[in-house]
This record gives C-alpha cells, sequence and structure tokens, in this order.
C-alpha cells in the first residue's frame, strides 16, 4: 500500500495511479479518502456466534498497528482503532475476511 501526498493544482490522484500502472504495479484510488484518524467502522456480514466475534477480534488484535478491536454481533459491527503510520482501512479489511 502506498499513501501519496501531491498538490491538486499539479496534479489528480488518476493521474498519479496511471504512472504507477506505468511502472508495472497495480493502483487504484480510493474515493473520498482524505487520510485518517485511526478509526474504523465497518459492517461485518456473516457472523452467526460469539465465536465468530472473538476470531475477529483475537486475529486483530495480532496484527501490528492495531491498538483496539471490538465487534457486536447484535449490530454486525466493528470499531477498530489503528496506528495509520502502521496499517490503513485495506489491510484491516483483508484481515476480517
Amino acid at each position: 500500500k502506498a499513501e501519496v501526498r501531491y498538490s491538486p493544482s499539479i496534479i489528480d490522484p488518476q493521474r498519479i495511479a496511471e504512472f504507477i500502472r506505468e511502472l508495472g504495479f497495480t493502483a487504484t484510488v480510493m474515493e473520498n479518502y482524505d487520510g485518517s484518524d485511526g478509526t474504523l467502522e465497518l459492517v461485518v456480514r456473516g457472523m452467526t456466534c460469539a465465536s465468530c466475534v472473538h476470531k475477529i477480534e483475537s486475529n486483530l488484535m495480532k496484527q501490528k498497528g492495531i491498538l483496539y478491536a471490538s465487534v457486536a454481533l447484535a449490530t454486525n459491527k466493528a470499531h477498530i482503532k489503528y496506528d495509520p503510520e502502521v496499517t490503513g482501512p485495506r489491510d484491516i479489511i483483508r484481515w476480517i475476511e
């Protein structure tokens, strides 16, 4: 993953992604992403019991950069606090999946 800081008056995110692809890497732009304050709330589908909740929470807490993880079966939501310098939303979603 990469976080790119740029001047919107000079270049746009799609052009940056295009340059990265020209170098032989995959790149997509995260729409409406203005940086992170280190908190994330996700809807988690497919949980059926407390064991699912525990499995997700314990797996997240093992990952570098995760500071706090709380998953609620009743609301199907996960509340996560993380260090944006270490990890990000894409990694967290992949770990949950």
